[in-house]
């Protein structure tokens, strides 16, 4: 990338703040080194509304819920059939998920 695209992008890591030997912390150095132009944002526990993913997964498994499929070309099929809209559509996902960044940025 170049410099220019680097300065434009927002880089931000987001983490669940669970408390020390909660279940989802495991992935936590207490040794991490940040790289330069990383900020860490830390979420408070059990917060997933504030997971821009998380608003999509109605979305997601809404058409493949409770189904099974043979192959991953089956379940593929169905998904991008039944969406209910392009995946690619800045507009639509950036008020379902009240992030307009996330999908700019290949989150």
């Amino acid at each position: 990338m170049g410099d220019d695209i680097h300065q434009a992008l927002l880089w931000q890591a987001l983490q669940d703040n669970a408390p020390d030997g909660g279940f989802w912390n495991w992935h936590i150095s207490h040794d991490l080194k940040i790289p330069v132009g990383l900020h860490l944002t830390l979420l408070p526990s059990h917060s997933p509304e504030l997971q821009p993913a998380e608003r999509l997964w109605t979305l997601v498994d809404e058409p493949i819920a409770n189904q099974s499929f043979k192959t991953l070309d089956d379940l593929e099929e169905v998904f991008i059939s039944e969406m209910p809209i392009s995946a690619t559509n800045e507009r639509f996902y950036s008020r379902v998920n009240w992030f307009h960044w996330w999908i700019k940025i290949g989150v």
